[in-house]
């Protein structure tokens, strides 16, 4: 069920911050589109030295989703500016450099540098979900991989290590119809 919450979440979240997300890698017409979807989701907590931290970094083969992380201390709480990059996760690393800002006054704050390794482990499972999302029937069909994670959030000099409770490979068909 989490797996589903996220992968709604990171949907909506790549929806709108492209005017066509789907644009670049799908096959479709006025009865909807469909896309091959490969990636990783990865989904971390984390506490040190008065900071707790969540960081999610997504990269998708036909879509552009900025890492998402928010930094909160005794007197601020930072996230990610709008120019924050999409992560680099390849070949058993993973690595984010992200620009922070105040949430509440939007002044720039300092970076956020992620970083760590992965590996793929257990078996790779079959999906099929059906949902409706942002005006859309959405049917993904494909495969998931768990992945092992060893993740690091760095701000300023404190180094807050990471648990990743939901990290996966994935490798998907995407048909998005219209709901009319």
């Amino acid at each position: 069920m989490l797996r589903k919450v996220l992968a709604v979440a990171v949907l909506a979240t790549a929806a709108a911050l492209s005017s066509s997300p789907i644009a670049t890698a799908a096959v479709g017409d006025a009865s909807g589109s469909t896309t091959r979807e490969r990636g990783y989701a990865i989904s971390c907590t984390g506490e040190a030295s008065s900071m707790s931290a969540f960081v999610l970094l997504y990269k998708n083969s036909s879509v552009t989703v900025p890492t998402e992380v928010v930094i909160e201390q005794r007197d601020a709480v930072l996230v990610a500016s709008e120019r924050s990059p999409s992560p680099r996760i390849r070949g058993g690393r993973v690595r984010a450099v992200v620009p922070l800002v105040d949430r509440d006054t939007r002044v720039e704050a300092g970076t956020a540098w992620v970083r760590g390794t992965y590996t793929r482990v257990g078996p790779v499972t079959r999906v099929h979900e059906v949902f409706d999302d942002a005006g859309e029937h959405i049917v993904t069909t494909g495969t998931n991989q768990d992945l092992r994670t060893r993740l690091r959030v760095t701000v300023g000099s404190t180094t807050i290590p990471l648990t990743c409770d939901e990290a996966f490979a994935f490798n998907l068909k995407v048909k998005r119809t219209p709901i009319s």
